[in-house]
């Protein structure tokens, strides 16, 4: 009887453990905005985080390169179908990130071998950041 209640014990400290409470809060500027770089990075390693920010549905045309939709065809990306977004590599010779900051709107490109790219764009609403737009694999740019 006594192992069963040290299990239970132990067991009742590993579920209070498991139970972290909110994780914490995104570092934000002088106008209470989040800090894009910050967002980014647990957009990255939160998948909860990520699906809380990514504004479904997302549409966009699929493109030559896009080997799982038919060119022309409108894909249209939901949490079912959602690809789950990771950091580009760093320091690759074939994969190029490129950020460009247009007022409330960040657009990024990850450019693949010079010839194709894949485009996220990240928009400052209530100041947060949600992904708002997602390509898939492009040609040509």
């Amino acid at each position: 009887m006594r192992i069963l209640s040290q299990l239970s014990l132990l067991f009742l400290l590993l579920a209070a453990a498991c139970q972290s409470g909110n994780p914490p809060k995104i570092a934000t500027d002088q106008n209470g905005n989040e800090d894009f770089p910050e967002f980014l990075g647990r957009f990255f390693t939160d998948t909860a985080f990520q699906f809380s920010r990514v504004a479904f549905p997302l549409k966009y045309v699929a493109g030559d390169f896009d080997s799982l939709y038919t060119r022309g065809d409108t894909v249209v990306l939901t949490r079912e179908n959602f690809p789950k977004q990771i950091p580009p590599p760093e320091n690759s010779a074939e994969v190029r990130q490129e950020m460009k900051k247009i007022g409330d709107m960040v657009v990024e490109r990850l450019i693949v071998m010079n010839a194709y790219y894949t485009e996220r764009r990240f928009l400052l609403r209530d100041g947060k950041w949600y992904l708002i737009y997602y390509s898939g694999l492009q040609g040509s740019i």
